[in-house]
């Protein structure tokens, strides 16, 4: 007689994906019929009671005027990503084998926590910094907008400080790397967060490949203020066209997929696989008539790739344009629509530098003085941009093709690229206070020496919290 079959049950994490597969398909199944009611209720309140709401593309402009600062001083606020690998022998960790662990240790610091429907810790929100999850468990660290890099510095050792127990006690140290260097793609699992599920299957359904881009990478992103429509388009073309040089300048990839790194910036190349549309640098803004009006058009013609239910669900919408799936805006669409652009220089209510790998706390404090020094006078943007001389988002892609294939000895719009670095730094240093200029020492040493960040240089060895 034959054996009975064992019975194998499902793990907790197996049945969480598979109640998050069921929830995404049952929601691209009524995508249609409630975007059909949707429309009919916005039409009849318009027809018979004079209702007025706006759409899209104006909720997109008000949004951009909402983040002027006119005669403000510039805030900087940065975000950085860390990796969490074993303390014993260094492999990646996870939600489930370390990362979950470490987030219920520290809830009780902050002011508000966010939690998955099995009751784990989604997100941490504090006053002063915040501490969310990439789409493999990647730790995020964002600090509130300030005017001083020095505060930006005093609030991440805040941070470290409320996660040092905790880490040690789980065996957990957190890496800063722009590339995982202790995992495969492969191998990495997926946080059970419907955005990631929608966004993984809607790339996939392009015939992309996003699962190195949301799996395997880490960043450092700066945003900064403006003060008007003129100055938000003087900064975010001088940030574009900035976007290869900063790739370079923060390489800090040393592994990729298990074995050295092969050429320059891998991340270049790992949004190259996900999707143009979306992706790289802005196509219009570099165009005669862009501003508020120009870039909201361009987004209402972007797929917001889902949107929230009235019972506060997302629902699957995969290609269809912003405009067609957002009928009377509400400010959530809006800034859910911005959030679903990764662009090098992205927009919100104010400007997202998004370039830049995963570094050390004070390559990232270094890096952000640069952004202070570089972006914080009107006149010096300006300076700058007629310096560099680009002219359009392809010149931009075209050197960064050339940065991958030849790092330091890349042209940068026909101009020498060291050069143009170190020029970079005696500019951002001019328009420092002095307590702040030594601040880009260690970035600014590792860039004279042309050394990539995780190469040997005096200061010492890679970082970790």
């Amino acid at each position: 007689l034959c054996a009975p079959a064992r019975l194998v049950r499902p793990t907790n994490c197996e049945k969480r994906q598979q109640n998050v597969r069921l929830l995404c398909q049952n929601g691209a199944r009524c995508a249609f019929f409630l975007d059909k009611w949707r429309r009919k209720v916005y039409s009849i309140l318009k027809e018979r009671i004079g209702v007025f709401m706006r759409t899209i593309e104006e909720e997109l402009i008000r949004l951009f005027q909402s983040g002027e600062r006119p005669s403000a001083p510039m805030r900087l606020g940065l975000e950085l990503e860390h990796f969490a690998l074993s303390a014993v022998n260094g492999r990646r960790l996870y939600y489930d084998d370390g990362v979950r662990a470490v987030l219920e240790d520290v809830a009780w610091q902050f002011e508000t926590c966010t939690r998955f429907l099995d009751g784990g810790v989604s997100g941490l929100f504090g006053k002063d910094f915040s501490l969310t999850l990439e789409p493999s468990a990647q730790l995020e660290v964002s600090i509130r907008p300030v005017s001083s890099v020095e505060e930006i510095r005093q609030l991440y050792d805040r941070f470290a400080s409320m996660l040092a127990q905790p880490l040690q006690k789980r065996g957990v140290r957190l890496v800063t790397f722009g590339v995982s260097p202790a995992s495969l793609a492969s191998e990495c699992v997926l946080i059970d967060k419907m955005r990631y599920v929608m966004m993984d299957r809607y790339f996939r359904s392009l015939g992309k490949a996003p699962v190195f881009m949301m799996r395997q990478t880490a960043s450092t992103q700066v945003s900064i203020d403006y003060q008007n429509e003129q100055d938000f388009v003087d900064k975010l073309r001088l940030a574009s066209a900035l976007s290869p040089l900063i790739y370079l300048m923060t390489e800090n990839a040393p592994v990729v997929e298990g074995a050295p790194v092969r050429g320059h910036c891998p991340r270049i190349w790992a949004w190259r696989r996900v999707e143009d549309a979306r992706t790289g640098t802005l196509p219009c803004v570099f165009d005669d008539d862009f501003g508020y009006k120009r870039l909201a058009q361009f987004y209402a013609a972007l797929p917001p790739i889902f949107s929230a239910s009235p019972d506060g669900h997302e629902i699957y919408t995969g290609s269809r344009p912003a405009a067609e799936v957002f009928d009377p805006a509400a400010p959530a669409d809006a800034r859910h629509l911005l959030s679903m652009a990764f662009f090098d220089v992205r927009v919100k209510p104010f400007i997202e530098i998004r370039m830049a790998d995963s570094m050390p706390v004070d390559l990232a404090c270094a890096y952000a003085a640069l952004i202070k020094g570089i972006f914080g006078d009107e006149a010096n943007v300006r300076n700058w941009l007629d310096r560099l001389g680009c002219q359009s988002a392809q010149a931009v892609e075209d050197v960064k093709t050339d940065v991958m294939e030849n790092g330091w000895n890349a042209s940068l719009y026909g101009k020498d690229m060291g050069e143009t670095a170190d020029a970079l730094f005696a500019s951002a240093a001019r328009f420092l206070p002095p307590e702040e200029q030594a601040l880009l020492l260690p970035l600014q040493r590792r860039v004279q020496a042309r050394l990539r960040l995780f190469e040997p240089c005096e200061e010492g060895s890679h970082e970790e919290v």
